[in-house]
């Protein structure tokens, strides 16, 4: 079971996703290939962003990098010279770092709150990888699996996250009178639950409610999306009442001040057991370093205590 990162301490989300390469003929190498759709400043325009490709480098048995994009936001900014406010473009810029397994074709990558969602990194890479290669046509996906919400629910341990957007029915509501009374109560076009169970709760989130029972009925009639996040040794997997499937979701520390998770995370992530190693081993020079500066200490110690004599 993984450990638990304490609260307050700077955390960020870990999704996964699939590389299909549609149009490689069967003796092709696939990592081969894919080396070569990873050009450095491949680019495409998006509504407002630019997304780029960044550098990349081979770390133990996975490819590393990151995607970004840059775009551009209005601030009122004072101006000394005519001693006013005046409106000026603002840069701005995410990334997202990843790592790629070529021998499984799956991609751990960071999601970057509501700047980068997991559909915004998939389609991106997606259109930079084809971007790069005239012939070969490449497929990024969220990485999931098919399961009924009982399936699932059945699987996990507890229920921490609820939420859920529903919509108003056509051409009725059905047995669901709690839906009803809530967005016809309301006069509301569009309603959205959100529950969260306390950390310390063993039991969780009670998906049998009349409330949230209703609430998920509805949203799988096509009114609306549910979005449930369950345990599992410690893991969350999220169920998506869209396509009825399963998506891991991870936590990880992020570096203070970039606030993203480093490169041998999502290495290890993915099962690069050479990232671990590479761990145990800062692990274990930390700990000699430790202990040469203990000796070095206790050294000057008796040195004073002899000159003293």
């Amino acid at each position: 079971m993984p450990e638990s990162i304490p609260t307050g301490v700077p955390r960020g989300q870990i999704a996964f996703a699939t590389i299909e390469a549609l149009t490689l003929g069967g003796n092709a190498d696939f990592t081969e290939s894919l080396r070569a759709a990873l050009v450095p400043g491949t680019r495409f325009d998006s509504r407002t962003r630019t997304w780029r490709m960044g550098q990349w480098e081979e770390e133990g048995k996975a490819i590393v990098g990151r995607i970004g994009f840059q775009s551009s936001a209005t601030a009122e900014l004072w101006d000394d010279e005519i001693n006013d406010f005046k409106e000026m473009a603002r840069p701005l810029g995410v990334t997202s770092p990843f790592a790629i397994d070529p021998a499984a074709m799956r991609v751990a990558f960071q999601v970057r709150g509501s700047q980068i969602k997991v559909k915004a990194f998939t389609r991106a890479l997606q259109k930079l990888l084809n971007e790069a290669s005239p012939n070969d046509r490449w497929r990024v996906s969220h990485d999931t699996r098919q399961a009924s919400l009982e399936q699932w629910a059945a699987d996990v341990e507890r229920i921490t996250d609820v939420r859920l957007t529903l919509k108003r029915p056509n051409p009725h509501y059905g047995p669901r009178d709690r839906v009803e009374q809530i967005v016809e109560g309301t006069n509301a076009a569009l309603i959205e639950i959100a529950a969260r169970a306390a950390s310390d709760d063993p039991s969780g989130i009670d998906l049998n409610d009349a409330l949230i029972a209703q609430a998920i009925d509805h949203a799988q009639h096509s009114y609306g999306r549910a979005r449930i996040v369950g345990e599992l040794n410690g893991e969350k997997t999220q169920w998506s009442s869209e396509d009825e499937s399963v998506a891991e979701i991870r936590t990880a520390l992020t570096d203070p001040e970039t606030h993203e998770v480093s490169l041998r995370t999502l290495r290890r992530e993915l099962g690069d057991s050479s990232a671990e190693e590479e761990e145990a081993q800062e692990a274990r020079a930390a700990v000699k370093e430790f202990k040469a500066s203990l000796d070095d200490e206790e050294d000057d110690e008796f040195d004073m205590a002899s000159d003293g004599g």
